[in-house]
Order: C-alpha cells, then structure tokens, then sequence
C-alpha cells in the first residue's frame, strides 16, 4: 500500500511525500526510523488500488531478485547498495516499493533479517529464516544462492503440476457448459419434431429428452443449487474442519492423490534440506515447515515430527508411523543420521522424487489429453447419436 505523509525533518522542516509500506503503523515506522517527525499520513486510496489489484510479487520475482543479490555480494557490495541496486533494475513496481523499503531499513541500521520479517506476507518465513542464518554466519550469498536454486526447483514442478491438473478440468468445465447449452436450446426444438412424428423413439432418445426436459423447466433453480453448493464449499473450506477433511479427501483421489502426495515430499524435503544446509536449527526448520506446507494433512503431521524431535527423538524416529512418509525415506534419514550426514540424505530424498514426480507428470500430461478427448468424443457421439438414429428412422419411414 502507498501513504501520503506530512513530516518535520531533522532540520524543522516540512515535508510531504509518498512511502510504500505494508501497513499504517508501518509506514509510520519507516518515517520515525528515517528521522522525521510525523505530523499527518493516510493511505493513497487510488495508489492502494492500483497495486494491490493488479501488482504482486510473484516467485520468479524472488528468483530474479535472490539472483542479483547474490551475485552484489559475492561482489562484495554493502547491502544497502545491492539492495538500492535491486530495486532499480526491478521491473514490477510493487515489489520495487518493497526492495526500497528494505534498503531504508537497512540504511536505518536495521537488521537484514529484520527489514525482511517487515514483508514477512511477501517473502515467507521459510526465505527469512535462511537469510537469517546467512547473515548472522557471514554466507548471504549463498544463502540467498541456495533459496535461488530452489524456488527454481520448486517452481518448475508447481507449473508442471498445475499443467497436468488445469488442462482436463478447463476441458471438462467447457464440455459441460456446452452440454448444458445444447440441452436447453437445440434438443427442445429437436424434441418437438421427433415426439410429433408419432413414432417409437429410442430409450436413450428418450432419456436425453427427459433430462433436455427437465434442465429447461428448472434451469434456474439447478443455477441457485450449484451457486449455493459452491458457496458453501468455499465457507466449508475455510474453516479449520473443512480445510482438514478437503485436503485429506484430495490426497485419497484416484491419480490425483498419489501425484499430490509426492508433490508435498519433494516440498518438505527440498525445504527441510536448503534450511539444514544453511545452518538453520533442525527443529526450528521443521517448525517453519509446519507452517508453510500448504496441505492441512501435513501440516498437522510436520507438528508432530517437530514435537517429538523437540522432545528428543531423532527425525528417523519422528518420521515412522505417518501414513504418507514411506518405509524408504525413513531408512534413508536413518542412514544419514549414523553417518552424520542428514543434510545430504534429506537433499537425496528431494532429488529422487522430483525426478519422479516430473516423470509422473510428463506421463500424465502426455495421457491425460488423448483419454479427455476420447471422453468428451464419447459423449458427443452418444447425443448426436441419440438425435440422428431417430431423425434416420422417421425419414427411412416415409
């Protein structure tokens, strides 16, 4: 959000401007921390506006930046330059508002760390805690290397996912809107002529009429049904129950599910291992990861594992027992516990099932569209078919 402020200077002076902050309070503290005084601020409503709705940062905004900030540092720049130099090159606005403001922070004598928890809803908790470790061990630019490497990793298989996933639901969707039209435009004027000509229809003639019929009649009460059940799947979801038994039905699908649960793997090992390999703690590393997975069912299961190796227990141990960590992934963490080499078993782990799950994909991907269109050619073909057969008789008849 952008504020239009009225300060006094560290001279006495008056000054007016604009400041990018995530919030009022906010911005009130990069003024106060930049020496002024703060006599008025509000937020530019139409400035708000424009970013919010049509600006965001997205991931391979991250990677960009990760990438020139690492490069700035092994160069040996300060980071209030490399952070200055960041910002300028950096094409989305909104998220150029937010570099400068890191950079104030910093000018300000604020920690890396801390100039980055203030965009904590931008970055994530799991970026700062690396850079975090990075900066208090003297290795930013591997750090921010490392995070790079890995949004990269990680944004290549969430595009893929949403490839495999998209294609056939925007399909179906699109079948079905068109079904919908036909049955309540065509068939009905198709209906009055074959049920006027007298003679003996089809059973499956019949049934496409009845349900032509009855999509007419109660057209609108089916779009309040569907709009109302829709609504209440969204409020449903949104809850803590609903969040918990949507996203645990969905790993239970058939194709879907397994697809899904080597997804969250490669997640929760390729972040466990970029963290461990920064320096950041174990068990503040699986604690982060209980809040970042993005599926309730892990979640709630990285909890646990962080519980009990908080209380003592190694990973290995921790691990055995859930429903979707494998005999296999345990053993390989148990291999790297005694050979005191957890960090590069975790990133083995990560590895092997990316490539796995990339292959799953591209089988999918490469499956998924010849069977949607034998479908939907299927289902084209039985009403047409259930259409002409009869339209067929009556004129062989005459």
């Amino acid at each position: 959000m952008q504020f239009t402020y009225k300060v006094l200077n560290k001279e006495g002076k008056e000054v007016k401007g604009r400041v990018e902050a995530t919030s009022r309070s906010n911005a009130i503290s990069l003024l106060q921390e930049n020496g002024y005084t703060v006599l008025e601020i509000k937020e530019d409503l139409g400035k708000s506006f424009n970013f919010n709705l049509f600006l965001r940062v997205k991931t391979q905004d991250i990677i960009v930046f990760s990438r020139q900030i690492a490069t700035l540092f092994e160069a040996e720049i300060s980071a209030l330059r490399a952070f200055n130099l960041a910002a300028e090159n950096m094409p989305n606005k909104y998220f150029q508002g937010i570099l400068l403001d890191i950079a104030r922070s910093v000018e300000s004598g604020v920690t890396v760390e801390k100039a980055f928890w203030k965009h904590k809803d931008v970055f994530g908790e799991f970026f700062i805690a690396v850079v975090s470790v990075g900066e208090r061990s003297g290795t930013l630019p591997h750090s921010f290397t490392y995070i790079a490497d890995h949004l990269e990793r990680t944004s290549e298989i969430t595009s893929k996912l949403r490839k495999a996933l998209t294609y056939p639901i925007f399909v179906v969707v699109t079948f079905i809107a068109v079904m919908v039209l036909v049955m309540v435009t065509v068939i009905p004027q198709i209906s009055t002529i074959l049920t006027s000509s007298g003679a003996e229809l089809p059973t499956v003639t019949n049934v496409v009429i009845g349900i032509s019929n009855f999509m007419q009649d109660n057209l609108f009460t089916m779009a309040i049904v569907i709009l109302f059940s829709i609504a209440s799947l969204i409020f449903y979801a949104r809850t803590e129950d609903g969040k918990e038994t949507i996203d645990s039905v969905v790993l239970t699908f058939p194709l879907i599910g397994p697809l899904l649960q080597e997804f969250y793997l490669v997640r929760f090992s390729g972040n466990l291992g970029v963290m461990l390999a920064s320096g950041v703690p174990i068990v503040s590393s699986l604690q982060i990861l209980s809040r970042v997975m993005i599926n309730k069912v892990y979640r709630d299961m990285v909890q646990d594992i962080a519980s009990r190796v908080r209380q003592g227990a190694t990973l290995s141990t921790a691990l055995k027992g859930h429903e979707y960590v494998s005999r296999n992934v345990v053993s390989i963490i148990k291999i790297g516990e005694e050979a005191g080499e957890l960090k590069k078993m975790v990133m083995v782990i990560n590895n092997f099932y990316q490539r796995k799950l990339q292959d799953t994909i591209d089988v999918m991907i490469d499956l998924i569209q010849p069977t949607v269109i034998v479908l939907l050619g299927l289902g084209v073909g039985l009403l047409i078919g259930s259409v002409i057969i009869p339209i067929y008789s009556i004129s062989s008849a005459l």
